[in-house]
């Protein structure tokens, strides 16, 4: 469900950043959990749609989480190899948007603490 709520776009979400953030932290959250059953959900049209929210500066805090969903997906050592023989490759999860997002994040951690 949620794979379908992002490949249909940000329309299908009401064009909400929160709607979008929710989503895509939804999904992240859920990949990890369960890698092999997200093998089940993954395709080039997911990995584009969530590309393209990645890339979209109406939505602050969707577009970062879009972005981190697309660096955690090749993080996942047993997700990347799947990646990889669906013919994605690592410039598409892990490119200077993705790395910018996931090092805010690690900073803003590391200052927290």
């Amino acid at each position: 469900a949620m794979s379908k709520l992002i490949t249909s776009g940000v329309e299908e979400m009401g064009n909400s950043d929160q709607t979008v953030t929710g989503v895509c932290s939804t999904m992240n959250r859920l990949m990890l959990a369960d890698s092999e059953g997200s093998k089940k959900v993954i395709n080039p049209e997911l990995v584009q749609a969530i590309t393209s929210i990645s890339l979209n500066e109406n939505f602050v805090k969707g577009s970062k989480a879009a972005s981190l969903l697309l660096y955690s997906m090749w993080k996942e050592t047993n997700l990347q190899s799947f990646l990889k023989k669906q013919g994605m490759n690592k410039d598409q999860f892990v490119n200077d948007r993705t790395k910018e997002v996931n090092n805010e994040l690690v900073e803003n951690t590391s200052n927290n603490k």
